[in-house]
C-alpha cells in the first residue's frame, strides 16, 4: 500500500474507530406535553388531598392542629409545576366549605411563579374575581342583629361591658376561622401581573371586603397595597391617559364607600341597654384623594406624550397598553 492510499484508508476509518466508543445506548427522549400535564396534575392532586386531610383535622381541634401561617406546602415538597398546571388547579372547585378551598389554593399558590407572566393574566385575574368571597362581619346583617338584639332584652346596666365582650370575641373567632378567605386573596393578588387590569381588579377586592366588614379602615392593609401599586404605576411613564382617567374616577369614587353599619358594642341609653353600631370606610380618605391627584397629573402628562408622538406610533403605543 502507497503512503496515499495509507492516509486515505485511516481517513475512512477514523470516524468508525471513534463510533466504537460511543455507547450503545441513547438518552430517554424528553417527556411530551401531555405527560408532563399528566404528570403534574397527579401531584398537584396529592397536594390537595393531603391538605384537605390538614384543613378536617383542624376543624376537630385547631389547637393540637393548627393551620400552615405561610403558604409554603410546595415549599416544603419542592416540585417544579407549570403555571398552567397550578391555573387548572385554581379554576376547579376544591370544597364545598370555601373556607377548605380558599386555604387549600392559598397554599397551592407556593407552587406557582413568583408573578404569573402576562400570556397568563387573564385566566389568572378570573380565578382572582372568582375567589371566595368574604363572609360578612358577624353584627352586620339584619339575622345577627335580632340575635342580638334578643341578648339585651333581659340584661341589666352593668353587664354592658361583659356583653360587649361577648360579641367581640365571636367577632374575633370568626375573622380566624374565616382568614384563609383572606390569605388566598391576599397571595393571588401578589402574584399577578403589575399593570392596569390587576390594580382595578386589586380595588374591586377591596371593595368585596368592606362591603362584607371584613377589612376597610385607614390602615387597611390590603388597600394600602393596591393604592402603593396605583402609584407606582402611575409614575412609571408606562401608564395610558385613558386608563388614568379610569383609575382617578374610581380612587375618587371609592373615597366615599363604608361598610354597612354592624353592631359594635352594648352601651346604656335612658332606661336601657342598647347596640352602638359603626361603619368602616375602604381606606383613608385622604389617601385616596392624593392618589387620585397623582393619576390626574400622569393623565396630564400621558396625554402630552401621547399629542408629540407621530400618529402611526401612538396608535401602536396606545394598542399595547390596554391590559
Amino acid at each position: 500500500m502507497t503512503r496515499r492510499h495509507d492516509v486515505r484508508a485511516r481517513a475512512v476509518l477514523a470516524p468508525l474507530l471513534l463510533l466504537s466508543f460511543v455507547p450503545l445506548y441513547a438518552a430517554p427522549p424528553a417527556p411530551n406535553a401531555k405527560a408532563l400535564a399528566k404528570a403534574e396534575a397527579t401531584l398537584i392532586d396529592s397536594a390537595i388531598a393531603e391538605l384537605k386531610k390538614e384543613y378536617t383535622a383542624h376543624l376537630k381541634d385547631s389547637t393540637k392542629n393548627p393551620l400552615r401561617p405561610q403558604s409554603n406546602y410546595f415549599t416544603e415538597h419542592p416540585v417544579q409545576l407549570s403555571a398552567d398546571s397550578v391555573l387548572d388547579a385554581l379554576e376547579r372547585p376544591i370544597s364545598d366549605d370555601a373556607r377548605c378551598a380558599a386555604y387549600v389554593k392559598w397554599q397551592l399558590l407556593s407552587g406557582a411563579p413568583e408573578k404569573f407572566e402576562p400570556a397568563f393574566q387573564p385566566r389568572a385575574l378570573a380565578a382572582y374575581q372568582k375567589a371566595p368571597p368574604p363572609p360578612p362581619r358577624f353584627g352586620s346583617t339584619q339575622e345577627d342583629r335580632t340575635k342580638l338584639d334578643a341578648l339585651l332584652l333581659k340584661a341589666r346596666k352593668d353587664e354592658d361591658a361583659a356583653i360587649s365582650a361577648q360579641l367581640e370575641e365571636r367577632v374575633r373567632r370568626e375573622t380566624e376561622e374565616n382568614r384563609s378567605i383572606l390569605l388566598y386573596r391576599d397571595g393571588l393578588y401578589a402574584k399577578l401581573p403589575e399593570g392596569y387590569a390587576t390594580i382595578v381588579a386589586g380595588f374591586r377586592d377591596a371593595h368585596e371586603r368592606t362591603q362584607a366588614a371584613a377589612g376597610g379602615g385607614s390602615s387597611d392593609e390590603h388597600a394600602a397595597r393596591v393604592v402603593k401599586d396605583a402609584l407606582t404605576w402611575a409614575q412609571s411613564g408606562a401608564a395610558d391617559p385613558a386608563q388614568c382617567a379610569a383609575l382617578a374616577d374610581l380612587a375618587a369614587k371609592l373615597r366615599f364607600v363604608r361598610s354597612p353599619p354592624y353592631y359594635a358594642r352594648a352601651s346604656w341609653r335612658y332606661d336601657h341597654l342598647a347596640w352602638s353600631s359603626k361603619t368602616d370606610a375602604l381606606y383613608s380618605a385622604k389617601k385616596l384623594s392624593d392618589l387620585e391627584s397623582v393619576l390626574r397629573e400622569a393623565q396630564k402628562l400621558a396625554s402630552a406624550q401621547q399629542s408629540a408622538q407621530p400618529a402611526g406610533q401612538r396608535t401602536r403605543q396606545t394598542s399595547g397598553k390596554r391590559k
